[in-house]
């Protein structure tokens, strides 16, 4: 993996948290690939309206959360820190 291929997946990640955070939906459906598939607690949301319900459903109390989107917001957050410190540690090198 080459630093062009990290940075994509950093601006990737970076684009997922917006999204999510904004709760914008048009900005989530840009990030993923149509046939994408998403595990959701278990819960596996296939293609990207299907995703798209799945998050809405967690910020809208009906997808099994709280309601406030926190747990979505909390990975997001965790995966960016995961990627930035294996990509410190010259992983994939």
């Amino acid at each position: 993996m080459d630093a062009d291929d990290r940075s994509s997946i950093i601006d990737l990640l970076v684009e997922y948290t917006w999204a999510i955070d904004g709760r914008d939906w048009e900005a989530l459906r840009s990030v993923f690939l149509p046939g994408a598939t998403f595990d959701m607690a278990g819960e596996l949301a296939v293609g990207v309206d299907a995703i798209i319900a799945a998050t809405k459903g967690e910020f809208q109390g009906d997808g099994g959360g709280d309601g406030s989107g926190d747990g979505l917001r909390l990975v997001a957050i965790l995966v960016i820190i995961l990627i930035a410190s294996l990509i410190g540690t010259g992983f994939g090198h």
